[in-house]
């Protein structure tokens, strides 16, 4: 299978709780209400969404700009949560895109780790 053909963005956001993927994508005045400052409480909700969703076999992508955020992430899903399960192949990368502009930082994007 091709997998670059088969990506795509899943509009998740923390806000959207149990409702559809995507409620709060395009709605403003929901809030970030109950996310934590190191994004931990969102990639456990998306992967657990994404298994009830997709099943126990698929690559989950996150990007950010903080390499703390990326840092503590790697170090939470290197527990091993129960929750992950060890089918599901997490990939960090790390994409500032004022690093990349507009200090020509080489280091601005790329992979941060891979967890499974």
């Amino acid at each position: 299978e091709d997998y670059v053909s088969a990506w795509k963005l899943w509009k998740l956001l923390f806000p959207d709780g149990e409702k559809k993927e995507g409620n709060s994508w395009k709605n403003p005045s929901v809030g970030l209400i109950g996310l934590d400052t190191l994004k931990q409480n969102l990639i456990e909700f998306q992967i657990k969404r994404a298994v009830v969703k997709y099943g126990t076999k698929f690559d989950f992508v996150f990007v950010d700009d903080r390499k703390d955020i990326l840092e503590a992430l790697k170090k939470m899903l290197d527990d091993e949560p129960e929750w992950l399960p060890s089918s599901v192949s997490v990939y960090l990368y790390r994409y500032d895109y004022f690093g990349l502009a507009e200090e020509n930082d080489e280091k601005a994007f790329g992979l941060h780790a891979k967890i499974n």
